[in-house]
């Protein structure tokens, strides 16, 4: 069983793209998948499962700990990259309009 772990509710994007760019490299990914790719992967999919079970059918996971940290930083990535069906805003972005956003009493 996991460690239960906080997470700030905020995530700094440019932060979370250098941490997959090195997840990539240590997953044994081909080249021709980077950042980019995914990003795109995820504005194709309608789904987080479809898009985390795409990108783990690539990878190059030997124990429960790596599929977890993987899951973990695709599920972060999924939350900061813009979506359509959110008007261009990400995940995250909508979440912090939505709980800042002033109350009409």
């Amino acid at each position: 069983m996991s460690v239960k772990q906080y997470n700030f509710f905020y995530e700094e994007p440019e932060l979370l793209r250098k941490k997959i760019a090195e997840a990539l490299k240590y997953y044994e990914f081909p080249e021709e998948i980077n950042l980019d790719v995914l990003q795109e992967w995820i504005s194709g999919s309608n789904s987080p499962l479809y898009f985390i079970t795409r990108v783990f059918q690539g990878a190059c996971i030997e124990t429960d700990a790596e599929a977890e940290k993987l899951l973990d930083l695709l599920s972060r990535l999924w939350n900061i990259t813009p979506r359509n069906e959110l008007g261009g805003v990400s995940p995250q972005q909508k979440m912090i309009t939505a709980l800042f956003k002033p109350q009409n009493d």
